[in-house]
């Protein structure tokens, strides 16, 4: 099995999620040298910069005698343990609904943006986003990408109807759509 930038990126939600901390992973307005400019992440805390994550860059790996993909993070372990940790909830008694959607999206077209407007624009139901994969290859066209998220939605106060759910969804896809130039696949 090879690993991809997706796989840390999960490694690394999971530990932060078990610390208690909403950490974010953003495009960094300028990657650092040693990272592949196409699959990095700046990883911010609180609105702050604590780290990168993602593929080293050719020119480095080649250093190591190796042409393997590696993936590595780097945390500014002061910053962290400097925020404080976020209070977990208290589980709620309401079911949650999860929907998993494959997006075929121009290659430019960064994860980090598909998040951020899954976030903006689903609103007060969704508790969780996640992407889980991406592909390229046989039966995607040249210079575009599938996209796979996960959203999990509830409400905190009543269980969800499915109408307000679907329409929801449907508002999301429509903004995808219209922003982002993602299909449905």
């Amino acid at each position: 099995t090879t690993l991809d930038f997706f796989d840390i990126k999960g490694d690394l939600e999971q530990l932060f999620e078990s610390l208690g901390c909403a950490i974010r992973f953003e495009r960094p307005p300028v990657a650092p040298a040693y990272l592949h400019p196409g699959q990095v992440a700046m990883l911010s805390l609180a609105g702050e910069e604590i780290g990168y994550t993602g593929k080293l860059h050719p020119t480095v790996t080649t250093q190591f005698d190796t042409n393997a993909d590696v993936f590595v993070f780097e945390i500014n372990l002061a910053a962290l343990l400097q925020k404080p940790p976020k209070l977990l909830d208290s589980v709620s008694p309401f079911p949650g609904m999860r929907r998993d959607f494959a997006l075929l999206l121009d290659e430019s077209v960064s994860a980090a943006e598909v998040e951020s407007l899954v976030r903006n624009e689903v609103g007060d139901i969704l508790e969780e986003v996640r992407i889980f994969d991406v592909y390229r290859g046989t039966g995607i066209a040249e210079g575009k990408k599938s996209l796979a998220i996960g959203i999990l939605l509830r409400d905190p106060t009543k269980t969800l109807e499915e109408q307000r759910v679907n329409s929801s969804l449907n508002h999301l896809v429509t903004k995808l759509k219209e922003r982002l130039g993602a299909e449905l696949r």
